[in-house]
């Protein structure tokens, strides 16, 4: 952190901002560069899970007609892991955040060693946000990072939850324990990271790292979905120029075979 603080704040202006918060995002940036290859992992099983999980709905629906209970929850289970899907696939977008604790962990005994801000003179001030304080529930000035690192952790944690089924309204509601996980995922995550945020022990440095890592992560995960779904695009689109191809060959064929039997 000191040396890319120090680079940071050789750069004209950027104390007027906050060199330590521009040093935090400098560093979010780094790791998600050498954390690309397990992301880009990631979102191909996120992606997997989702059209397994589309394929099976019907197959579900047919057990819930059929078993209850913990039966009912037994067979699902089986069906699941008979296509290879995760039942807590909604949980995948936490995964690179559980891989930066260390970081955390690092970037919060930083904050809080007040010989690194003596010894650089460095201000700790970030858009009026002293980062090397925890936020307050009575003070209304450090609520904006963690409520707005619950909003993107949402969205990201949205964006990678599995597709339920359609439901009919004519049929009774049967309780299924993992389609309920599946369901209080993306509100039981956010809600945790919050409690977190508003620890006396979390600076708004991690706060920081956490939100800017959030937003970056959302970004990746919009360029890489957008290049293996026009990847999946381009080879349905020769798989199904091949099938075309194939079936004028058959047509062909057949069309000479037709008139070989008329001339005989």
């Amino acid at each position: 952190m000191g040396i890319l603080y120090h680079w940071i704040n050789a750069i004209p202006g950027t104390a007027n901002i906050g060199s330590y918060g521009l040093a935090i995002i400098a560093l979010v940036l780094l790791a998600k560069i050498v954390l690309l290859p397990v992301f880009h992992a990631q979102l191909k099983i996120g992606q997997k899970t989702q059209r397994e999980m589309a394929k099976i709905a019907p197959q579900i629906t047919e057990l819930r007609k059929t078993y209850k209970g913990n039966e009912l929850t037994g067979k699902i289970k089986e069906v699941y892991l008979e296509h290879g899907v995760a039942p807590l696939s909604p949980f995948l977008g936490c995964l690179p955040a559980i891989i930066q604790v260390p970081v955390f962990v690092g970037l919060y005994f930083a904050s809080n060693d007040h010989q690194f801000f003596q010894t650089l003179h460095a201000n700790a001030n970030f858009l009026t946000i002293d980062l090397t304080h925890p936020a307050h529930l009575t003070n209304l000035h450090t609520w904006p990072l963690p409520f707005i690192v619950v909003a993107t952790l949402f969205v990201q944690t949205r964006l990678f939850a599995a597709p339920s089924s359609e439901k009919d309204p004519k049929k009774p509601v049967v309780r299924d324990a993992v389609a309920d996980i599946q369901k209080m995922a993306p509100y039981l995550m956010p809600l945790f990271i919050l409690y977190i945020c508003f620890l006396p022990i979390t600076t708004q440095a991690v706060v920081l790292y956490y939100l800017v890592n959030n937003l970056f992560s959302i970004v990746q995960q919009y360029l890489l979905k957008f290049s293996i779904d026009k990847r999946i695009k381009s080879n349905s689109t020769i798989q199904s120029n091949e099938e075309a191809i194939e079936k004028q060959n058959s047509n062909f064929s057949k069309g000479n075979l037709d008139n070989e039997s008329h001339r005989s």
